[in-house]
C-alpha cells in the first residue's frame, strides 16, 4: 500500500466540494491499494475496517459463493462501494472482488464516521452516493424483470464502452460462466444472446468484443 497524494482526491466526487481542512482529516491515515483483478476485498459478514473508493478499475459485488453466486452491482471510477456498511458500522451484506486491474483508496472506518457526522458537504455527497446506488439496484431488478436476454448482454456491453472511454472494442473483465450470473441467465442463453447480437454486427473473439 501507498500513501495518498491530495491531488488525486479531486478525481474522486466522494470530495467535490468539501473543505480542504475537512479533506486533509479524511485522508490523514488513507493509503492506496493495487489490486490485480480477482482480489478478494471483503466478504459477507465482516466489519468494515475502511471505506472504499475506486481510482481505476472495475469492482464487483456479489452474494453467495461458487456455484451460486448473485452478482449484484459493478462499481467503477469515482465510485464508493458499501458506504452505510462503513458508516453505520454494520456487517456487510455482500462480498466484493476486483474484475480488473484496480486501484483504490481506503479512508479508515472511524475517520469517514467521525467527519460523516459533522454533516456537511461530504455527508451530502454520501447520500448522493447512496441514492445512486438504490437507482442502479432498481434499474438492475427491472432489466431482470422485463428486459430479454440480449438486450440485458447489451446494455452490459454498453457499460463497459462507456467505462473505457467509448472505445469501439472492448475486454470483458470476466469469464462466460460469470458474464452470465452477472447478466441474469444461464450460459447456454448466453451463447444465444451472443449470437444475436452478432446478428446485429457484434465481433466476438474470445474476451474481446
Amino acid at each position: 500500500m501507498e500513501q495518498l497524494s491530495l491531488d488525486r482526491i479531486n478525481e474522486l466526487p466522494l470530495f467535490a466540494g468539501v473543505g480542504d481542512r475537512q479533506v486533509r482529516r479524511l485522508v490523514a491515515d488513507a493509503v492506496v491499494r493495487r489490486c490485480p483483478p480477482e482480489t478478494l476485498l471483503f466478504k459477507a459478514g465482516e466489519r468494515p475496517e475502511h471505506l472504499h473508493l475506486i481510482l481505476r478499475g472495475i469492482v464487483e459485488l456479489f452474494a453467495g459463493e461458487a456455484p451460486r453466486e448473485c452478482a449484484l452491482l459493478l462499481m467503477s471510477k469515482g465510485d464508493v462501494f458499501m458506504p452505510a456498511a462503513t458508516l453505520l458500522g454494520e456487517p456487510y451484506l455482500n462480498s466484493a472482488r476486483t474484475l480488473s486491474n484496480a486501484t483504490l483508496v481506503l479512508v479508515p472506518a472511524a475517520a469517514a464516521q467521525r467527519e460523516f457526522a459533522e454533516g456537511g458537504t461530504f455527508a451530502l455527497n454520501v447520500a448522493r452516493a447512496l441514492a445512486g446506488h438504490f437507482r442502479m439496484a432498481a434499474r438492475t431488478v427491472i432489466d431482470l424483470r422485463s428486459c430479454s436476454a440480449p438486450v440485458r448482454l447489451g446494455r452490459f456491453l454498453l457499460w463497459l464502452v462507456r467505462h473505457a472511454g467509448g472505445q469501439a472494442a472492448v475486454s470483458v473483465p470476466a469469464s462466460k460462466r460469470k458474464l452470465a450470473a452477472r447478466v441474469g441467465m444461464s450460459r447456454e442463453s448466453l451463447s444465444r444472446a451472443l449470437q444475436t447480437l452478432a446478428e446485429q454486427g457484434l465481433v466476438v473473439r474470445g474476451s474481446q468484443i
